[in-house]
């Protein structure tokens, strides 16, 4: 009983450890993106590094004026690519989840494999497309193209939610006089909540940290906020401090935007998958 009761508490024990050691490696970048951002010049590229500094906060208003017009654009695209992919994901997921649809397994697939594709793949067939049709360069061309990669994930996640919900509250619905799309937007739709959530969560995260589109498919006017954290760079030197400061406004929406839904956010990644 003794050698059982040692051996809990060091299996205990390595486990804090092994918890201990992977939270400082994840969050060290957090910390050193932190503290260089409240660095002045000489002490971000001191070496060694410098632990004990004082802070300042002045590079936080210079990276916020170089980046505003920029976190308008990632705001606008972002959310814009987000409200289309729910819009169309969640009418197909709908579709499938509730009607007989032709070679739907198949739909399913060709979704995902949008999704699966390296975006270099399909580079040069969307510049041709945006210029084409007028878009290269405009934020609809960015929303368009973010509503397409954002689509399968709202498809398969949400395909599962609306599977999982009853039908027969639906055809319950029905009897009382509403239409099948009313059925939807009244009825179905209020009870999915961690779903669209989550799906909406992770939209907007790929369309807001996404670089690569943004980068081939804008000039001038449409450049977002990924982009504009090369103005911190040049060829003679890197401006630590402020690329950091930068990165730190960049990054709080999408922490608010999570902290505000997390408790939403497991179950919406479990709950509509599992059959």
């Amino acid at each position: 009983m003794a050698r059982k009761g040692v051996t809990h508490y060091l299996r205990i024990i390595v486990l804090v450890l092994l918890a201990t050691m992977a939270g400082i490696f994840f969050f060290f970048p957090l910390f050193w993106t932190i503290s260089t951002s409240l660095k002045n010049d000489a002490d971000s590229t001191a070496y060694p590094p410098k632990f004990i500094f004082t802070p300042e906060f002045k590079k936080y208003a210079i990276a916020f004026n170089i980046l505003a017009p920029y976190i308008a654009n990632s705001l606008i695209t972002a959310v814009g690519g987000t409200l289309l992919a729910l819009v169309v994901g969640l009418l197909a997921a709908y579709a499938i989840a509730r009607f007989e649809v032709a070679n739907k397994e198949l739909t399913m697939f060709m979704t995902l494999m949008v999704r699966m594709l390296p975006p270099i793949a399909v580079a040069s067939a969307f510049v041709i497309m945006m210029r084409t049709l007028g878009l290269y360069d405009t934020q609809l061309g960015l929303i368009l193209i973010y509503g397409l990669i954002n689509l399968p994930i709202v498809l398969w996640v949400m395909r599962g939610f609306f599977e999982e919900f009853p039908p027969e509250i639906e055809d319950a619905a029905k009897l009382d006089g509403l239409s099948q799309f009313n059925v939807l937007l009244r009825i179905t739709l209020p009870c999915m909540g961690p779903g669209l959530l989550t799906v909406s969560l992770l939209s907007f995260l790929f369309s807001w940290n996404d670089l690569f589109f943004a980068i081939i498919l804008t000039s001038a006017q449409a450049k977002t906020g990924t982009i504009s954290m090369y103005s911190f760079l040049s060829t003679t030197k890197i401006l630590w401090n402020q690329l950091c400061a930068a990165g730190i406004i960049f990054t709080l929406p999408t922490i608010i935007f999570y902290f505000l839904v997390r408790r939403y956010l497991t179950r919406g990644l479990t709950f509509g998958v599992v059959r």
